[in-house]
Parts: C-alpha cells; structure tokens; sequence
C-alpha cells in the first residue's frame, strides 16, 4: 500500500479520497480498526480497498459499540474448537476459565450490559467450548470452539437448555428441557416452544459435523447454540456432499446432485459473467498452504470486474 498523494495516475480501477469527499458519506471500514491484533495492523485498515461509503451518523455516534454489534453479528460462527457433551457453567470471565478456545486466549470484545452472559460448556467438570449469549433477545452472539476435524457423527432429536441462565443457584449441567423444574423458566434463554413456526429451524453456530466425538456431537444440541434460519437453508440443496451432510468442500466437478445450483454460484455462473471470482477470505493471508486451498470456495467468491481482480489497487488514506 502507498498514500495515495505518492502515487501518479490513479483511480481508473478504484476509489480514491476525493470520491468520498463532499459525498456526504465517511469511509466505513470492513475490517475494523479496533479489533486489529498490532498498530501495524489497525494502520493497514485505512485503505480505501478495505472501504464503503457510510453514513456519518453511524460511522460517528457511539461508533465502537454500533461496529463491534454487527462485527459480532457477522462473526456468528467462531470456528477454533469443537464441542463436547453435556453441561453448561455461567462464569463471570472465559478468557481465564475456558480461555483455550480463543484465539491467543482472548475473546471477541465483548457487548457492554447485564444482558449478556458468557458460558464455558462442560462435562463432568472438563470444559469444551464458549458461548456468549444475549438473555434479553435469546440467542447466542457466538461460540467458539477449536476445530479438529471432521468426524463421523448422527444427529440427536432432542435439544438441552441452560439452567443457570434463569437460575443462579440451578445446576451447571445442560439439561433437557422437561428435567427442569425451576420458577420463571425461559425468561432469560430460548426454549423448544419458540421454534414452534413452522418458517424456521433450530440453526447450529457450532456445527453437529465437526464434533471429535458423538458425545461432542450430542452436545451441539443445546438451544444456548442455536438461533432461527431458514428451512430452505438447513435442510436445502446446499448440503452437497456425501458424508453424513458435513460441509466438507468438494470439487464441482465431483458432485453428482440433481438441482445442484439452485442455492449457490457454480463455475459456469462466472464464465458467461466476463467477472473474476473475487475472494473475500484472501488467498495470501492464509496462515497455511491448507488454509490457502481452503479459500477457493464459490462460497469465498463474490463477482470482481477483472481489471481490479489483476491490477494494482493498493492506496492507502490515513486519517487526519
């Protein structure tokens, strides 16, 4: 990257500062800045390729609060371990009782209010893996685990709760719901009834797929891992492999399915496009050769006009 005054003729292929300016719009960052893990990093955030016009008065008011909130939405998923079976502990810190399943043991800025409550998963007093929940709307902002590998797993029917969230002093186990009986039950978390419209299902954050076990894969079934999506998308054509259902990435070439692209991008929607596959993941930052193979996935891929995909666009702003 290079400040944009250092460079000579510019901005065929991308946006530059004088584009932003009398817009009536700020430069609202993808990456944020406050989550950058060096100040080398957070510097590299300002780049006009990591940029989208954004109104000033959400850009401006209360902006940590307003970018970490949807950076968290995005980050639903956390994919750094995998779960195990059957009980559930609120504790008041998870970086120093279940920290391991963070990357460098440090969790996503958490959201400021009593609302939210973080939980290390456990059984038989081992934890497993961390969820942090919103007890006002009922659904979990993420968990996060550690990923170990595909493993040969069957779905459960039934689904736990977490007793602790409407009762401090109730049992640390995940339960199912008709084992417990305490006072105000489902005040503070979701419960089977609230899956009862027919549109949605119960959406796994932690996936049934990747547990190291079947009893890890048992666990997965709590509603404190759960929030509402879409029929079509759960049980839809998107499931393209063989293995139980698991998202393992298979070449197109290689799958056999009827309707196979109805829910996602194929090849050939890119060739009669005249548009490159743009990642979103980057290739080059890719923490290993795997995880750089990983990245191409349609999945990973957005339409790019060519001319930005192959060319040099990197100019870098800086704030004043």
């Amino acid at each position: 990257m290079e400040f944009e005054k250092d460079v000579k003729g510019l901005g065929n292929n991308q946006s530059l500062s004088e584009d932003y300016e009398k817009s009536g719009y700020d430069r609202g960052h993808l990456a944020p800045v406050y989550q950058a893990q060096s100040q080398n990093c957070a510097n590299a955030t300002f780049t006009l390729t990591n940029a989208a016009p954004q109104d000033p008065s959400f850009n401006r008011e209360n902006l940590i609060i307003h970018h970490l909130f949807n950076m968290m939405l995005v980050l639903h998923v956390l994919m750094l371990w995998l779960l195990s079976n059957g009980s559930g502990k609120v504790v008041l810190d998870f970086e120093s009782e279940c920290g391991q399943y963070f990357a460098n043991r440090k969790s996503p800025t958490q959201l400021p209010g009593s609302q939210y409550k973080q939980i290390c998963q456990t059984l038989n007093n081992v934890d497993y893996y961390a969820t942090f929940y919103d007890t006002k709307n009922k659904i979990p902002v993420y968990s996060s685990y550690k990923f170990e590998g595909l493993k040969d797993c069957t779905r459960q029917n039934k689904w736990y709760i977490e007793p602790q969230l409407d009762d401090n002093n109730a049992s640390s186990n995940m339960e199912f719901e008709n084992d417990v009986k305490i006072p105000g039950l489902g005040i503070h978390q979701a419960l089977n009834r609230d899956y009862n419209i027919p549109k949605y299902d119960r959406g796994h954050l932690v996936p049934v797929y990747q547990a190291q076990s079947q009893s890890c894969a048992d666990a997965t079934f709590t509603l404190t891992n759960a929030a509402p999506q879409d029929l079509s998308f759960n049980r839809g054509q998107w499931r393209l492999d063989d293995n139980n259902g698991s998202p393992s990435m298979i070449f197109e070439t290689d799958v056999k399915k009827q309707g196979l692209g109805n829910y996602q991008a194929l090849n050939s929607d890119y060739k009669k496009s005249e548009r490159d596959r743009g990642h979103l993941e980057p290739v080059y930052q890719a923490q290993s050769q795997g995880c750089a193979d990983a990245t191409f996935t349609l999945t990973n891929a957005a339409p790019q006009d060519p001319s930005f995909n192959r060319g040099e666009s990197n100019v870098l702003w800086l704030p004043c």
